[in-house]
């Protein structure tokens, strides 16, 4: 199923804001000369997040978005394209670890664009339950967040 789940997060509910406050705070910092403190000595680039609230609802009418752990999820294969399509992260093949269940990423060193994640979850007979493809994902000048819902 393709559909875009990325939602901006400046248009979320109250938790969002705290964070999108969070995110200002750090964007502000990194304007003042502190990004490689905070970004781990990063590139001046803006940063792209990805958020992930994966569905731990048996429905699929409704949507109950939570963690990793609250939803079962064994593990996850996911990639970035740019927007002509090209790959520009994906797991790395030499280190397991990266197909680990995680809840967000932070994407680093990219240039302005419009980008698209693609992300499937599988549970611990590694049958695929969860899929989503995010996209419309923005990176302009400053950094920029989404959330994206990972649906069965």
């Amino acid at each position: 199923m393709t559909q875009d789940n990325a939602t901006k997060r400046e248009v979320r509910s109250g938790r969002s804001r705290v964070v999108g406050l969070a995110s200002a705070l750090l964007t502000v910092t990194a304007m003042s000369g502190l990004a490689g403190c905070l970004a781990g000595g990063h590139s001046d680039k803006p940063v792209l997040s990805v958020d992930l609230f994966w569905d731990q609802a048996a429905s699929p009418s409704h949507f109950t978005g939570g963690t990793c752990s609250d939803a079962n999820v064994s593990w996850m294969d996911w990639r970035l394209e740019d927007e002509t399509g090209a790959l520009v992260a994906n797991p790395d093949p030499k280190n397991p670890s990266d197909k680990d269940c995680k809840n967000g990423f932070d994407f680093y060193d990219l240039g302005p664009g419009s980008y698209t994640f693609v992300v499937t979850g599988y549970d611990a007979s590694d049958k695929p339950v969860w899929s989503s493809t995010c996209t419309n994902l923005d990176l302009q000048r400053f950094a920029a967040s989404y959330e994206c819902d990972v649906t069965r």
